[in-house]
């Protein structure tokens, strides 16, 4: 467990990943976080498509595996979480090697850091990688710095400016007469 006056967080060494998260007494997670790795093909990833669902590569059926998981640094003003892990399809020799940096600051922000190394040649690139989190209600606002204030693919970029947004969560389905990389 990591507390502070902000919060508390319960850690999993067998996931490596935080099962609950409370800030003022509140639950924030929904359910415990995951680790994201596939997502189903688009037009766009005709020239992957066949190599994912490979045997040799089974991207679909990625597990994830941690090797270690250890607080690096606790303390009032930062707390920081890391771990390492490999993601290998089903009865397989690992195929990545996952770093992750969790930073966990007296203020209440959260630092997320994710890493990942092929352990292989030639592989092709992994369709999604990521952390999936589900959390309660109320957080359904959306603040980021980058290209905005709508999606941004290659046939967008132009129109898109870099900046701090906000949106709601809602706000980020866009419906696509055909559904393709979109939320």
């Amino acid at each position: 467990i990591i507390e502070n006056e902000r919060g508390s967080i319960l850690w999993s060494k067998a996931s490596g990943l935080p099962l609950s998260w409370k800030a003022a007494g509140r639950e924030l997670f929904a359910q415990p976080p995951r680790l994201h790795f596939w997502r189903a093909p688009t037009d766009n990833d005709r020239v992957f498509k066949l190599k994912w669902k490979d045997m040799a590569y089974a991207y679909h059926r990625l597990l994830w595996r941690p090797s270690k998981v250890a607080v690096a640094e606790s303390g009032e003003r930062l707390s920081v979480v890391e771990v390492e892990g490999f993601l290998a399809p089903p009865a397989r020799l690992p195929s990545f090697k996952i770093h992750q940096r969790f930073s966990f600051y007296g203020d209440g922000e959260v630092k997320i850091e994710n890493r990942m190394e092929p352990l292989g040649k030639d592989m092709p690139s992994i369709p999604r990688f990521g952390l999936e989190m589900h959390l309660t209600a109320g957080h359904e606002k959306v603040s980021w710095f980058g290209y905005g204030p709508h999606d941004n693919y290659r046939d967008m970029r132009l129109s898109a400016r870099r900046g701090w947004w906000n949106a709601e969560v809602d706000d980020f389905y866009v419906p696509f007469v055909k559904p393709q990389e979109h939320g």
